[in-house]
């Protein structure tokens, strides 16, 4: 929301207070632990038993200590730390315990990166197992789940750990993140995509992460949360660093990625997701058949109008002219038929002047009854009601596909036979019910078609 003042452009203080809100509050997973970090008081001298005189020693050495007397103890004995800490994490089983030991790990670990070469080197050798914290993963404890998959991202996105545990750790975040996960609930989510942040900094994780469906995961949250603005931006970077993958460009053939992505450059508010938007856009942009997809929902209009904008970054007109380029060129390759058939394949149709030309029917009504009818049958089935249907068809696509079987049932010879012989006329019959407006009268005008035996006639 922005408002003049004098010459200048100002954000809306209740938009700037929002804003200034989101950016400093703490999700429920940090607040969790700062109360660990200050409230949980560990007797670690009666655990001697378990976990050995020596490892409770390296713990109680930078346990709730300054941080100037732990830097000295990680400085000279940042193995044998990483040791006890990894060993205690697989070997105690009280939650409280296990929740505590995972703050201070991950608290480590962000003080000082270089820290993380001693929990990889632990999880090497063979006192303690991988399975030490990946056996922590599917926790019944959200924070326990989160917080294990927040440290193993940051210990598996370097390319020395095997292969196996990484690809283990990948597949669970993609499984974590789909939308009928007991872990997308707000709470968890923001650590998640900060997980899938980590991992996909190295580019093998990039190809498990999309052949786990994370990509479309991520599209999905993207759907489901439009107002998050800063998970938001998270999940656009994640998309970004999928771009470079030559399996994760593939994957935005199909499914609702490419789609999720295009939706929200095409309508978020924010520059800095408008930003890693476009350049995923771009680097997409160099598979003909993306290009296409891009053209082909409207992005050509999308990236004029920002290209009258002014961009802090000059990134973005890079970006921009780029996509321009591409768009263009694609506009020149695609047919008016190959358009059409695209927009009927992905479920979605919109008034485009194609639908009400005669000229184009004429031409291809044809195309319906190649391959045992198969784009008619498609038609119809956007038409039919089905509560299989895993995506609700609009209320637009019912009212123009009603339109487009009324065309083919008048264009094409004995039409009118084939459609009420694949079920249209039924399925037309079904939509007069419908209630939107438009909807009902494109489906009775098709039922006129379907039953009128000169339509041109009685157009006349």
């Amino acid at each position: 929301s922005l408002v003049q003042s004098g010459s200048s452009v100002m954000k809306d203080p209740v938009a700037l207070q929002r804003d200034l809100l989101e950016a400093t509050k703490k999700t429920s997973i940090e607040e969790h632990a700062a109360s660990l970090r200050s409230n949980t008081h560990i007797r670690w001298d009666s655990y001697n038993e378990v976990l050995g005189n020596v490892h409770v020693g390296w713990i109680k050495k930078v346990d709730r200590l300054s941080l100037e007397t732990t830097y000295a103890a990680w400085l000279d004995h940042g193995r044998e730390i990483a040791d006890a800490l990894i060993y205690a994490v697989g070997k105690t089983h009280g939650t409280d315990v296990v929740e505590y030991l995972l703050t201070i790990l991950l608290e480590f670990v962000k003080e000082d990166a270089e820290r993380l070469a001693h929990f990889r080197g632990a999880l090497e050798s063979e006192e303690i197992p991988f399975s030490s914290l990946t056996g922590l993963m599917n926790n019944k404890s959200d924070y326990v789940c989160t917080q294990s998959l927040a440290l193993l991202s940051l210990i598996v996105s370097n390319k020395h750990v095997a292969i196996q545990h990484r690809v283990e750790v990948v597949q669970t975040l993609a499984t974590a993140l789909t939308p009928h996960s007991d872990r997308t609930a707000e709470t968890s989510l923001p650590s998640l995509v900060s997980s899938c942040k980590n991992v996909l900094q190295a580019d093998d994780c990039r190809g498990a992460f999309v052949g786990a469906g994370g990509h479309a995961a991520l599209a999905a949250q993207l759907e489901k949360w439009p107002q998050a603005h800063q998970l938001t931006y998270n999940i656009m970077l994640c998309l970004w660093l999928i771009s470079f993958n030559e399996e994760g460009k593939l994957a935005f053939h199909k499914g609702p990625a490419l789609r999720g992505l295009l939706t929200c450059v095409q309508t978020h508010p924010k520059e800095k997701v408008l930003r890693v938007g476009l350049a995923t856009l771009r680097n997409l942009s160099a598979d003909q058949a993306l290009g296409e997809q891009m053209s082909i929902h409207g992005l050509a209009k999308t990236v004029s109008v920002y290209s009258l904008r002014h961009w802090d970054d000059e990134d973005v007109d890079e970006d921009l002219g780029v996509l321009d380029a591409c768009m263009k060129k694609c506009d020149q390759i695609l047919s008016t038929w190959d358009v059409y058939e695209k927009d009927l394949f992905s479920g979605s149709l919109t008034w485009s002047s194609v639908h009400k030309n005669e000229v184009f029917w004429k031409e291809n009504c044809r195309q319906f009854v190649e391959k045992d009818f198969e784009l008619l049958r498609v038609l119809i089935a956007l038409i039919k009601e089905s509560e299989k249907k895993i995506v609700e068809v609009s209320s637009t696509t019912l009212a123009v596909a009603c339109f487009d079987l009324g065309q083919f049932a008048v264009f094409y010879p004995n039409g009118k036979s084939i459609v009420k012989d694949l079920g249209g006329k039924v399925a037309v019959m079904q939509r007069l019910q419908h209630p939107d407006a438009t909807v009902q009268r494109e489906a009775l005008v098709c039922l006129q078609k379907l039953m009128v035996t000169n339509w041109e006639f009685m157009k006349r």
